[in-house]
Formats: C-alpha cells, structure tokens, sequence
C-alpha cells in the first residue's frame, strides 16, 4: 500500500552498481537524500475522535505518510554499511531458516558487532539482543522490509486494542448480511505475518460470515511460503474443507493482476482485498456489509492503524478520507466538512479515492471493470478504481467503525523503485479518465504531453469502457467529488531552470525552512520543478494538491535577493512577483535588470499548456540566436534573470543569477550537504 511521493531511485541504482563505485553512490544518494527529505515537511495530524467536538469546522492537516521516504535511504545506506562489515553483504539476500531458531550466546569477541545498534531498525527494539541475533533481525529486516525477526515470536492470535471511535460499540447491524471472501495478495511475505493476517481475519470475522480466504502468491521464492504454507492450509482444510484456497502464479503479475487473480476465485458475494500483512480488529466486517447490502455500488475502505515495522505495535492514525495530489499518489486527507458537521464520529467519511485495499460487491466489481489490467506492479490503481467509480455512477466511503491495522514498510523488498510503474499508470488514468486536466499530471510529473517518450500500452479498451459506462467528467468529479482538488488552468509553460553559465546546476527549492532558492546539481525531481503562469507568476517546488496543503511557493524579489514565499502570501502584501519574458531576459517590471553572460545557440523548450489545449509549438529546439556578449551592469533590486528565446518560441529552460558586474553567477548559497 503506497500512498505518497517515492525517491527511491538513487538506492535502485546503487543496488545495481558494485565494487568501488558503491562507495561513491552511497555517498551521492546520502547527500542526495539528505536534500530531498529536508524540503517534505509533514502536516500536523488532525487531532483524534476525542477531540471531534473542538477540532470540527478547524483547517486540519492530515499528515501526508510518506511512507518512511527518509528511512528508506537512510537504511539502506547504514544496513548496507553495517552488513559490509560484518562480511554479510551480497547482491540478493537468500533466506535462512533460522526465524525460530534459538538465539545463539554471545561470544566475547562478538562485540565488534555493536555497531548494528545503529541501524534504525534497533531504534525502539531489540538492545537487550546478542550480536548474532542483531544480525540474523538486520539481515531478514533488509529482506521483508519489517521486523520478521520479532513477528516470528510473537502470538498469532496477539489481542488488539479497540481503537474504533466508542459510538460504533452501541451500533446494531441487520441479522441477515452478504457472505465475504478475503483474499490476500503476497510474494515473499514472511509466513508469520502471512499466517497472523489469516489468523486475524478468521478470528474477528462471524463465522456465518466469512465463506472462504483466499491466498494469491505472486510467485513467491521463499521456501517457506511452499511447504509449510501448504501444511498449515491443508489442516485448516482438513476441519474446513475448502475453506482456504491458494492461488500461485507462475510468473510475478504485480499486485494490480494479483488481486483480479483473486477476485476470479472468490465465490462469496463480497470481496474483499487486502495485502497480506494485516491485522483485523473486533467489528470490522459487520459496518462494511451492511453498507454494501444498503447500496451495492458502494466500494468502502476500513479506516487503517498501523503495525509499525520494528517493534510491531499498533500506532492509532487519525480518521481520514482518501485521495491523491496530481501526480496519483495516493495520500491520506482531511474528512471533508460535510462529515465534521454531522458531529457523529461512527458516520461513513465520503472518499474521493482508495488508498489500496478494499471492500466490494463481487458483481458490481466486474460491472465497473475490475482493475486496469494493462497497469504495471502497483500504483495508481486505486486512485483509477475511485475515479472511475465516481464518475459512473458509485461511490466510495471509509467506515471509522471499521479498522484494520497495516504494516508500513521502511523499504519494499520486491522493487526499489515505483517511481516508473506510478508515473506509467498514472499518464493511463489521464488519458482515459481526466480530459482536459490530464495536463495537470503530465505538469505534475514534469514530462512533456506530447511524445512524452513513455509507453502506457494499448488504453482503446478502457476508453471503450468509460463510453459504454456513459460515465460523467473529470470536471464534474473535481467539482462535486473533490473539490479541495487545486486546478491549474492558468500554466502556460514548465519544467526545470537550468543555469546557462553552468549547465549541471538548476534553480532548486533548497531547504524547505529557508525559503532561499539554490542553484543545486541538476536532479530532475520536484524541487526544481518550475511553472509559469498567465498572470507572469513562477511557481517553484510540487504542485500544492489541494486547499488544505500550503500554497505554491513563487519566486519573488526580496530587497534584491531571490526568495520563495506562498504566492498567496506574496499577492496580499504586494510583493514583486510578476515577471516577463522578453526578447533576452526574465524581466522583474518593477525592477532594473542586468547580464553578463553568453546565450547558448540552442534553447530547450518549456512544454506550453493554455488552457488544457495541444501545445501551440510542437519542435523540440529554437532557431541559433545571436551571441550576447556583454550588458551594461545596472544596480537595480532585480539580480536574477533568465533568459528566453526568439519570439514565436516558448520560454527556455536556461537561467542565470547576476550579483554584480563582477559575480555572473550565484552558486549555492550557505547551504551544503
């Protein structure tokens, strides 16, 4: 389940290299890392259900999990190292059948071993442990991603604690409800997490209500999940005949094909999908089924706690509703206001999306068109299905009285980087689904629109779909579904600020506290996106997803210094902000400018977008341009300019920081990794 932005390239790509130039990448990827965790800030948590009364009506924040983006790198860069050093370090880790094992005592030359202590995975556990033992948690931690280690000695049938808001215990259900099928999607689960996910749901699931469990294994690798799996099936099978299915693929299909492979085998006239490493908590089924029999196009999420990945207790998240930013990540959001004034905690919270896993009439499912086959892994599945649902006539709610608890990986061991399978299946949802606001992804994720140079695969069948459906538009589900959505309409042109003096450095964000622009080494991700607007206006950094994220951050002029302030902030106290491109430069209207500079004979183009319109220039580059040798310096409160292109063309992708007649660039200022 990934439900925000992902950076995890930089660490695929060293896992790639070997020898001496690991050194070097894990050196990049730190100070890399260091730089992009820095400039995600999260929001601040709406307060709990306790405190609904004097919270409601309030501009809450519901924290944007970033799915561990900092741990991620950080542990792979001191798990990497630690096992380096303790000679354990190879290409693919192979499982050792040593999770019940007892734990060897500690020798006095063992000690050598405490720097294990350091890896974030003994940050809250395991110090009272023996060297060997540290090492045999860290290594199948590199493996799972959580803390299998513990999870192997702990009780399956673990208590939870009861963390629904306290109307839902005073709520009655109808006698007669639906049946369920519950399928869990894995490939190389630990069998411990694998059994307690099934352990959970058999014993907090009616018996009269739960007609089977269904296991898809994408074609796991793991022993464990062939032989032992199939010994602890076979005998709840053999007091339930048929009760426990296994479905195995004989090739990975990812966790999009995985779950309609589920779906296929399920009978019950609900289904229900879930990973695999989960936990059911008391009264879960009951609130779902009686929604979905009141109104079989309903698809429902439970609301979701998680299993934290290294000691495995259970951490309360706030009530939410789900949705995305414009780049299809799923994230967690605000219940809307609509839900807040019925000051009734126990009441369905409206959702304009997924996050992942769900509830569903098993019909109505193939009626809507399952899942988008044609998606590769995972990753903008569920942002398509709410989509997709909403806009042909279904809805999708979160039951606050029903919760499951999920562990949040610090790292997912089956791929490295979801980067590219998220940005291919979200250019498929644009282009079925979100008419002339499918420029907003393609901006969001700062790739051209047309011959974007990505293959998203044959879409004729689920465009085919939407027309048999007769499904409403996105405008109509950005209007009356999610409308905290920000649209941007008004970006004529995008992309990244390269410098002309120095072709490696782009104009970059810098630290999110600063609000200090940097020229930093070209990197290609958010915080050198920039967009310019019809009302001159240079946005810099993500585009802001709804109205309750900070404002977009613009480029202004304080007292001849760049700086970024919320474009919002800057317009009411009238700060200098316009800016116009002109035959040469990046003009400030209100300001002197200046350049001692070269142009370069060619221009990269922004991609122009007006209006949701094809772009008006379709080449690639501009005509040669006339070599600027030298401008007279004038001090002027404007230091900063960009160049641009010959009239008919877009503005360029080149930029240059002027100080004086003497400093033709402005390099990093007072920031370093």
């Amino acid at each position: 389940m990934v439900c925000t932005r992902k950076t995890k390239t930089l660490v695929s790509t060293c896992v790639i290299l070997s020898g001496m130039t690991n050194i070097i990448c894990l050196l990049y990827v730190g100070w890399v890392t260091n730089y992009i965790a820095s400039v995600y800030v999260r929001g601040q948590e709406p307060a709990p259900d306790k405190k609904l009364e004097e919270d409601k009506g309030d501009t809450l924040k519901i924290i944007e999990r970033l799915d561990h983006l900092e741990n991620v790198i950080k542990q792979h860069i001191q798990d990497n190292q630690l096992l380096l050093q303790a000679g354990e370090m190879s290409t693919q880790w192979t499982y050792t059948d040593q999770l019940r094992s007892p734990e060897a005592p500690a020798k006095p030359e063992e000690a050598e071993a405490e720097p294990f202590t350091d890896s974030s995975l003994f940050a809250h556990w395991g110090q009272e442990l023996s060297p060997e033992g540290r090492r045999v948690a860290l290594k199948q931690f590199q493996y799972y991603g959580y803390n299998a280690y513990l999870s192997d000695r702990l009780p399956l049938d673990r208590p939870l604690p009861d963390l629904r808001p306290s109307g839902c215990r005073n709520l009655s259900f109808p006698d007669s409800l639906p049946e369920v099928s519950i399928v869990f999607i894995f490939v190389n689960e630990a069998l411990s997490v694998l059994l307690r996910s099934i352990h959970s749901a058999i014993e907090r699931t009616p018996p009269h209500l739960l007609k089977e469990i269904i296991l898809v294994d994408d074609n796991s690798s793991n022993e464990e999940l062939k032989e032992k799996l199939t010994e602890y099936v076979d005998k709840v099978n053999s007091q339930k005949p048929g009760f426990i299915k296994v479905v195995r693929h004989s090739k990975q299909e990812g966790l999009i094909r995985s779950r309609v492979s589920g779906w296929r085998a399920a009978t019950a006239p609900v289904v229900a999908l879930f990973d695999a490493h989960v936990e059911f908590n008391v009264g879960w089924a009951e609130p779902v089924l009686t929604r979905i029999k009141e109104n079989r196009k309903r698809i429902i999420s439970p609301s979701f706690d998680n299993i934290k990945y290294d000691n495995f207790e259970i951490e309360e998240y706030p009530l939410a509703a789900q949705g995305f930013d414009w780049e299809l990540w799923c994230r967690y959001l605000n219940p809307p206001k609509a839900w807040w004034k019925l000051e009734n905690s126990t009441a369905p919270i409206r959702s304009p999306a997924l996050i992942g896993c769900f509830i569903v009439d098993r019909q109505y499912f193939q009626e809507i068109g399952l899942l988008d086959e044609g998606m590769e892994v995972y990753g903008g599945e569920n942002v398509e299905l709410g989509i997709r649902v909403w806009q042909c006539g279904g809805s999708v709610e979160v039951l606050p009285c029903s919760r499951i608890a999920h562990i949040e990986r610090a790292h997912k061991p089956y791929t490295e980087d979801l980067t590219a399978h998220v940005r291919r299946n979200a250019l498929r949802v644009a282009e079925v689904w979100m008419d002339e606001f499918k420029s907003h992804v393609y901006m969001a994720w700062n790739i051209p629109q047309e011959d974007s140079g990505i293959d998203i695969g044959d879409i004729t069948a689920r465009k085919a779909l939407r027309k048999q459906l007769q499904c409403k538009t996105f405008r109509w589900y950005l209007v009356s579904v999610y409308p905290e959505m920000r649209m941007y309409s008004d970006i004529i042109a995008y992309g990244v600020l390269q410098n002309s003096l120095k072709t490696d450095l782009c104009l970059d964000q810098g630290p999110d506290t600063e609000n200090v622009p940097i020229m930093y080494i070209c990197h290609g991700m958010t915080p050198q996106n920039v967009y310019y607007t019809s009302s001159q206006q240079i946005h810099v950094g993500i585009l802001s997803p709804t109205v309750d994220d900070d404002d977009n951050r613009c480029l202004v002029d304080v007292n001849s210094r760049p700086r970024l302030i919320e474009c919002s902030y800057a317009k009411a106290k009238r700060m200098k902000l316009h800016w116009q491109f002109s035959q040469s430069w990046l003009i400030c209207p209100h300001c002197g400018h200046s350049m001692k500079t070269k142009m370069p004979q060619k221009w990269a183009l922004l991609i122009p977008i007006l209006n949701g319109k094809k772009p008006l220039i379709k080449q690639t580059t501009c005509p040669s341009l006339p070599e600027v040798v030298e401008q007279d310096f004038i001090p002027a409160s404007c230091s900063f300019h960009i160049p641009t292109v010959a009239p008919g063309c877009a503005p360029s992708l080149d930029l240059s920081f002027t100080i004086g007649p003497d400093e033709p660039l402005r390099s990093i200022p007072a920031w370093h990794v």
